[in-house]
């Protein structure tokens, strides 16, 4: 009894790392109004449409409630969920989001969840999982009226209040489109849609666990490839056809406003290997780590390269058989190379040597 315990128990060498992006932009077919301007003479005033995201965790709650001060402001830097976690049987996270209309305009805004990298590991028994097919997730949504805080572990497990509770394996859930209205086909989705008057609130609380029934099946064997998670979570919000917003026709002016793109990526890239390899295919890359390059590194002709350096570090350290001169990315004919995103591309003492040709 006691081994078995023990094994049920075992710490997973599972670090889970979540990632938090905020997007607010506006459509792309019609200008439809950002965040605030004026325009034209006789006191023509243009929308304003604004819309903030923050989140608090349970240990925020006092006396019932979440205080004020204890809501955040979401940024891209600051993950949600704890990234040195390590994930067994019974652990569980619990976010919750707080949106907040605070433009003249009503909006609809969309909470994706996408997995956006996964790296499988190996159990104990020399089988390969992935972490997600063992972390069940949900995310359920209220009015501020109606908005209910989970005071234990228990009632987040089996929510008593939850009538529109998503439910299932992280691996699924986090991959289906979002649930709207009119199409209920998706309800097990992460992704959340909904709509806000000028100044109105709602709220939704997203809740991650590993099931006590989880076994061996998902314990990391020692010494082998940590598995990992990185979640994508995005907002992204637009115009409303609310019907008290008309024109001298009806309220349908803006019924196709376009919700903004969500910044895809075909590579997440954390080495050197994996940067060669995007090279050659081409793509939008991520650069998830700072790596260090020993060598001219070419893009194929023909073959398009969008690299987001994402605030990392891209080291030049030559090797023996680097010719002075040459450059440390060079687009062959035909090709195309753009470098975006905060970073830094460090060339050290190597004074004979370029960034990019031509």
């Amino acid at each position: 009894m006691t081994k078995s315990k023990t094994t049920k128990k075992a710490l997973l060498s599972s670090a889970f790392a979540l990632l938090l992006c905020f997007t607010m932009l506006l459509g792309t077919t019609f200008a439809w109004f950002t965040d605030s301007a004026s325009i034209g003479i006789n006191t023509i005033q243009a929308g304003n449409l604004d819309i903030e995201v923050l989140y608090a965790y349970p240990s925020d709650v006092v006396d019932g409630k979440i205080p004020d001060t204890a809501w955040k402001v979401v940024d891209e830097e600051t993950p949600v969920f704890n990234p040195n976690a390590f994930w067994e049987p019974g652990y569980t996270e619990v976010v919750y989001f707080k949106y907040v209309n605070k433009g003249t305009l009503s909006l609809q805004f969309k909470m994706l969840v996408d997995i956006i990298k996964e790296t499988p590991g190996t159990n104990i028994d020399g089988d390969s999982f992935n972490l997600s097919d063992y972390i069940e997730a949900y995310v359920c949504g209220a009015a501020d009226y109606q908005f209910e805080l989970y005071e234990t572990r228990d009632e987040a497990l089996n929510p008593p209040y939850a009538p529109d509770v998503y439910h299932g394996k992280l691996s699924e859930v986090a991959s289906l489109p979002v649930a709207v209205p009119e199409d209920k086909s998706t309800w097990l989705s992460l992704d959340t849609w909904n709509w806000l008057e000028p100044k109105e609130e709602y709220y939704t609380t997203l809740v991650l666990f590993m099931p006590t029934t989880v076994g061996n099946e998902a314990n990391n064997k020692t010494d082998t490839v940590v598995p990992s998670i990185d979640l994508g979570i995005n907002f992204v919000a637009t115009q409303y056809n609310w019907e008290k917003e008309v024109d001298s026709y009806d309220k349908d002016y803006d019924a196709n406003a376009e919700y903004p793109e969500v910044k895809t990526y075909d590579y997440y890239v954390e080495s050197l290997e994996g940067l060669k390899d995007a090279f050659a295919n081409g793509g939008n890359i991520l650069l998830t780590d700072d790596i260090e390059i020993d060598n001219m590194m070419k893009i194929p002709e023909g073959v398009e390269v969008y690299l987001d350096m994402n605030g990392q570090t891209i080291t030049f350290d030559r090797d023996d058989s680097f010719t002075p001169g040459n450059p440390l990315f060079y687009p062959l004919t035909g090709s195309k190379f753009t470098i975006t995103g905060n970073g830094t591309v460090d060339l050290g003492d190597n004074y004979d040597a370029a960034l990019v040709f031509p």
